[in-house]
């Protein structure tokens, strides 16, 4: 129980029923209950004077009525200092009581619980025990049957004969079962391995005979890229042979401007951005632009949306000629990463790809 005085006992319940927290009948019952003892209990010592001086705030407060008040003040001053340290004394045992008791329900109910889950382990072993006795009785008998020449079209041998196919068929079911997994997660390999071989994007400038701005499937084989239109209206395909790339590389829009500074700060020749002209170099300026060497421009800002990432691919038509891009607008992809590294992985074993060179 908190430790309060009564006036604060009073004052708290005025709150509660203030606020609807208990109902009128609850709350005329605990006023009654704190009208008939001497005491509750004080926050502080046992000063009396102190107690009255509250149950007077609580009279100019509009909480109790006058005639309640002088009842009370009668009430409270007849107590000694002595009786007050009985009262509070007696309460705190009336607590303790109360606790142990609740203790003691509390003990039983757990070992109540505990004899019960008990008597259902000891139910569930006798019921063990029984069943294997059962088990094994009739094991017994099968041998003893089987140990006995008997005639074949007997009864008990055409149940061995029964129960020895019924054996065979769950055997077999058995592995069908497993073998059905085992395809499943074949297929399940087989099509991951698929996935990360087709890739879809947007062809950001013609290449060959598929013009810019085109939905596009990027796949490899035993030649090279292949770019197929994704709407397959027609089989039109650009295939990009191993021998002619010269490096690829899955950027987010962050490291394509990293890339940017980085060629900059080193005064390199960047192509015009996108939707420019050919672009040079190992990797092409998506994002802003640079023109010149050692010139700074500024890049007049557009509302053009910036795609998050890109697929870069740079080739030679011809080994005299200077490297071209092809540059798609990508969705974030995991299976991109293992996309480019086989890319890479071919263009390198073919004799295209010789160094790579990154931040």
């Amino acid at each position: 129980m908190k430790v309060v005085s009564k006036a604060t006992y009073i004052r708290q319940l005025a709150e509660n029923f203030k606020i609807q927290q208990i109902s009128q009948e609850e709350y005329s019952r605990q006023i009654a209950y704190a009208f008939s003892q001497p005491y509750i209990e004080h926050d502080t010592g046992d000063d009396v004077d102190d107690e009255i001086a509250a149950m007077q705030g609580l009279v100019n407060d509009g909480v109790i009525w006058e005639a309640d008040f002088i009842k009370q003040r009668e009430l409270i001053s007849a107590l000694s200092s002595a009786q007050l340290k009985e009262a509070k004394a007696e309460l705190k045992a009336k607590e303790k009581e109360e606790y142990n008791a609740a203790k003691a329900a509390e003990k039983e109910e757990r070992d109540a619980a505990r004899d019960a889950k008990k008597e259902e382990r000891d139910a569930a072993k006798n019921a063990k025990k029984e069943l294997d006795a059962a088990k094994k009785e009739r094991d017994n008998e099968l041998r003893r049957l089987m140990a006995k020449p008997r005639d074949p079209d007997s009864p008990a041998a055409q149940w061995e004969k029964e129960a020895a196919a019924r054996v065979k068929v769950e055997k077999r079911a058995e592995a069908m079962d497993q073998l059905r997994v085992w395809d499943e997660q074949k297929q399940e390999k087989r099509q991951a391995k698929l996935d990360s071989m087709l890739q879809r994007g947007m062809l950001m400038e013609p290449i060959g005979s598929l013009p810019g701005n085109l939905n596009v499937i990027l796949s490899y084989d035993d030649t090279g890229l292949r770019i197929t239109d994704a709407h397959k209206k027609s089989d039109i395909a650009v295939v990009v042979p191993y021998s002619k790339i010269t490096f690829v590389r899955y950027y987010s829009t962050t490291e394509i401007k990293k890339e940017i500074e980085y060629q900059q700060k080193n005064k390199s020749v960047v192509g015009r951005g996108i939707g420019g002209g050919i672009l040079f170099g190992p990797v092409g300026a998506i994002v802003g632009g640079m023109s010149g060497l050692g010139t700074k421009t500024k890049v007049k800002k557009t509302k053009t949306k910036i795609t998050d990432y890109y697929f870069i691919v740079n080739y030679r038509p011809q080994p005299d000629q200077n490297p071209q891009v092809i540059a798609f607008e990508m969705d974030k992809s995991m299976s991109m990463k293992k996309f480019e590294e086989e890319l890479m992985n071919k263009a390198t074993a073919a004799g295209g790809i010789q160094t790579v060179t990154t931040l």
